[in-house]
């Protein structure tokens, strides 16, 4: 009888365990840990079993907690690993986050608020991103570039865009649509080079308020000036009458 209840508490004295993570396997379908249980105590290939959705590779030194069923060593699975070293600090209570050793956080913080801390931040959609939000700010403090073939910006109110210098660089064209558009400063019109003089071309009616200079040629159908025309316009003859028109 004696033995028999020796034999029950070995058993259940090696169902739990605790374990140092010494190397990993990523390559196989469920993660495979090397562990070390006790001084002397190795274990190899045992089975990391994570939640359906999430992984991690630990780092050597991580802390484990290991299952043996029926308290056989030969066998084992790790239920949960931790890594005191980097864990977060200072959570309130029912904030949740994600981390990494080099310093990378994601925080689920109280007031429905989610804050990312990273030094690159990648998103690779194949098909869309979409963003729906009453506020969406973006504070870039050396450069925002957009590389794309189509670029619609729909603001039913008002856009603002405060920078001290703003490139666009469009392969083929760049449409603006708009009751009434406003441009304050100087303009200049360049070809795609942006080295020589490009064309503008203007459909309707323009009013220049301020002094006009030119280089080059004026061409038009017909010049206005003080409401006299400058191909139909007549002078008084030197003995009386008037002349003709411009030749």
């Amino acid at each position: 009888m004696k033995s028999a209840f020796s034999r029950i508490e070995r058993t259940l004295q090696n169902l739990l365990a605790r374990a140092v993570v010494t190397g990993l396997d990523t390559a196989k379908k469920c993660q495979m840990l090397q562990v070390e249980l006790m001084p002397g105590e190795p274990k190899e290939n045992v089975e990391h079993l994570e939640p359906y959705g999430f992984t991690s590779a630990p780092l050597t030194g991580a802390e484990g907690f290991a299952l043996f069923p029926d308290g056989d060593r030969s066998h084992g699975v790790i239920l949960m690993v931790a890594d005191r070293r980097y864990r977060i600090k200072g959570l309130t209570a029912g904030e949740v986050a994600i981390y990494t050793d080099e310093g990378d956080t994601l925080t689920f913080k109280r007031g429905n608020i989610v804050e990312l801390n990273t030094k690159i931040f990648n998103v690779n959609a194949a098909d869309a991103v979409n963003i729906k939000t009453k506020s969406f700010n973006v504070n870039a403090a050396n450069a925002a570039d957009i590389k794309t073939k189509i670029f619609t910006l729909d603001a039913s109110t008002s856009t603002a865009l405060t920078t001290a210098a703003c490139s666009i660089k469009a392969t083929y064209t760049v449409s603006v649509s708009a009751p009434q558009i406003g441009l304050n400063g100087n303009l200049t019109v360049s070809d795609a080079g942006g080295g020589a003089a490009g064309n503008a071309v203007l459909r309707g009616n323009l009013t220049l308020q301020g002094n006009q200079q030119t280089t080059g040629t004026s061409t038009a159908t017909d010049h206005l000036s003080s409401g006299k025309s400058g191909a139909l316009h007549r002078h008084p003859g030197d003995s009386g009458g008037t002349t003709g028109t411009p030749i």
